[in-house]
Parts: structure tokens; sequence; C-alpha cells
């Protein structure tokens, strides 16, 4: 019968101090331990830092900035706000912000479906604006409306669906209502 090879040796040549090494590990003899630096992880350092700053930041009365938001933000809203409670210094100032740095969302969510133009202060001009949208299709003759009883036998109608927004001018004032009666894509 062949002898047992031990794999975890086999072909692996080990040098004396290796083999004392080893010998003083399975003791239990812990006298090696740190002497070689190898072993330690890179996020060693970094991880017990964060601890210690978690801990400092628990034990101190800094608090971070809070800002009101609107009823109904957008998400742009949102993002905007978190941007400046971030930035915001302890003493209540803010770091510098190019003025044109946030010039593309001068207001909040102007853009409405029929239900939340219906729910809004200025319905009465989304009113409006949809009687001049329907006015200027039938001035231009886009359709003939007809009854549903006279259509033919498997004809299909065309689904249609508002969208509403404020039209602002660039320094933020209200230009008009729009309301657009747009054909439904999903037919």
């Amino acid at each position: 019968m062949p002898t047992c090879v031990n794999l975890h040796e086999s072909g692996l040549r080990r040098s004396a101090r290796l083999k004392t090494k080893q010998k003083l590990k399975d003791a239990g003899d812990n006298s090696t331990k740190g002497k070689n630096g190898a072993h330690v992880a890179f996020g060693a350092v970094t991880r017990k830092v964060a601890w210690l700053g978690g801990i400092f930041a628990l034990l101190t009365s800094v608090e971070m900035p809070s800002h009101p938001l609107p009823d109904e933000p957008s998400l742009t809203a949102k993002f905007i706000n978190k941007f400046h409670e971030c930035n915001e210094l302890f003493d209540g100032t803010i770091n510098h912000i190019h003025n044109y740095a946030l010039a593309t969302d001068l207001s909040n969510n102007e853009v409405f479906t029929y239900s939340q133009a219906a729910r809004q202060s200025d319905r009465q001009q989304f009113i409006e604006a949809m009687a001049k949208e329907v006015g200027d299709h039938e001035e231009r003759e886009h359709w003939e409306l007809v009854l549903r009883s006279t259509l033919p036998e498997g004809a299909k109608t065309i689904k249609a669906i508002w969208s509403f927004k404020r039209k602002r001018f660039p320094d933020g004032s209200l230009n008009k209502h729009k309301a657009r009666l747009c054909a439904h894509g999903g037919i």
C-alpha cells in the first residue's frame, strides 16, 4: 500500500524558520504576532478612525442644518434642499455657489395631469386654457366631432390625455397657463 501524502505540504519547500514559526503558532505562543505588518488589512486604520468619528459625533451636540420643504416638493427640489443642507456650514452660512448653478429649476413642479390641475388653486385658468386648446383644434379643423352611436362597427376612437403647464418668463414670473390635448400612445 502506498504511503499517504500530506497535500498541505506536498511540493512546498519549508525553511527551518517557517517550521519553527508554525510550531510556535500551533503551540499557542503569540510572541511572533505583530512583528510582521503584512497581515494588516488596508482598511483597518480607516475603520478605527471611522468608529472614533462616529463616537465623537454621538457625544457632541453639533446638529446638521435642516431647511423646510414646501408642500409636495418635486424630486429636483428635494435634491437642491439636500445639497444646501450638506453645504451649509455649522454657523448657518452657506458655501459659495455660483448664481447660475441652479438656474434651470426656477420653480417647483409646474407640469400637471388633469386630476392634479383640478386640485390647484388656479384651476379656473387651466379650464380656460382647455377651452382655448379645443377652440384652436376646431378652428384648424383637426377633427370632426361625431356621436359614438354613428361610428361604424369595429371603429376605434382616438383616446386623448390632457397635459397642463404653467409657462414662465426667464425671471420666474408667470406668463400663461397652457393646456395640451395629446393623443394617447397606447391605442
